[in-house]
């Protein structure tokens, strides 16, 4: 499926300049105001701002969160829909067709259940960033009702973490995968689908984590490769210019590393999202075998999970 190598280039072409129009409206937003005369010698002019424009740089910051991860979440489930519809389909399906095909249902049946978890997080990432800022003012005032308020802050932040941890398993095993070929041939909604991925890998936990610690290694390592070969080339073509670098050669080769992470993150997570999804369906495919059905995963995948003992061997299911 060559197309799903596309995906995190739309997605970073979107990102870039939905940040890049964020800073714009950030700067408007942060110098506008009515032109004030100021008291004193010197005709000094001050921008008074009203309530809305006091609290419009934070709506825009939610809607920034909220749009940023709305691309994301669509990447994810574009790219699990069609892993999904390979798994189930293989053999079946082009090439380019599992990638419309998850286009088209996203379009179609979940994008409301993508808006809707896309806000539930941003919401999530703004309280803990309005906490963290209240926090450090109630600390440097020092009075006793402003460090209640920061043990407050301390408390949801931390009630929040496995919340947010929840809601991210969540969206990468239901709208990933259940929310994708066979979600959609089920009807099932967000809190439905949540409900069943969490428990089918509360189930299969030990399964899963035995080939997925070794994948996530191997990307890690893949990543690593990336940004220590381009931190090389960049070493090797500025080592001869390094004296006329005002800032030495380390500030450019750490801006290119820095590059380098992210883009090879934005394209290794398709490789990430799409092992997970298979996992997961390998999972579904397993419980099914074991009730009667007929199973649909590769040869070489059972083969190679049987080896590591967490699986059955196929004769023991029947």
């Amino acid at each position: 499926m060559p197309g799903l190598l596309l995906q995190p280039a739309w997605t970073l072409s979107f990102c870039a300049a939905t940040a890049a129009a964020g800073a714009v409206a950030m700067l408007i937003l942060l110098t506008a105001g009515d032109p004030v005369a100021a008291k004193g010698e010197e005709e000094v002019l001050l921008l008074r701002q009203d309530s809305l424009l006091r609290f419009g740089p934070w709506y825009l910051a939610l809607a920034l969160f909220w749009i940023l991860q709305l691309a994301v979440s669509c990447q994810a489930v574009v790219v699990a829909g069609a892993a999904a519809h390979w798994y189930f389909d293989r053999g079946r399906c082009p090439r380019w067709g599992a990638p419309c095909a998850s286009v088209w249902r996203l379009v179609r049946y979940h994008l409301g259940s993508v808006v809707l978890g896309s806000l539930l997080e941003a919401l999530a990432r703004m309280l803990r960033l309005a906490c963290r800022l209240a926090g450090r003012r109630c600390r440097r005032q020092g009075k006793a009702a402003c460090c209640l308020c920061a043990c407050a802050c301390r408390m949801l932040r931390r009630a929040q973490v496995p919340q947010q941890e929840r809601l991210d398993t969540a969206r990468r095993a239901s709208a990933l995968c259940l929310l994708s070929w066979a979600a959609a041939a089920r009807g099932y909604g967000l809190c439905r689908a949540a409900r069943e991925a969490w428990q089918l890998l509360s189930r299969n936990a030990l399964r899963v984590a035995t080939v997925n610690c070794v994948g996530d290694f191997v990307l890690l390592l893949a990543k690593g490769a990336v940004v220590a070969g381009t931190v090389l080339v960049g070493h090797r073509l500025i080592q001869d210019k390094s004296g006329q670098l005002s800032w030495g050669e380390w500030a450019p080769l750490c801006t290119a590393g820095l590059g380098a992470l992210l883009v090879a993150h934005c394209f290794l997570s398709v490789y990430e999202m799409t092992l997970d999804t298979i996992f997961i369906c390998f999972c579904r495919q397993c419980e099914d075998a074991q009730r009667g059905g007929a199973p649909a995963m590769p040869p070489a995948l059972a083969a190679f999970v049987e080896k590591s003992g967490e699986v059955a061997p196929p004769t023991s299911r029947q």
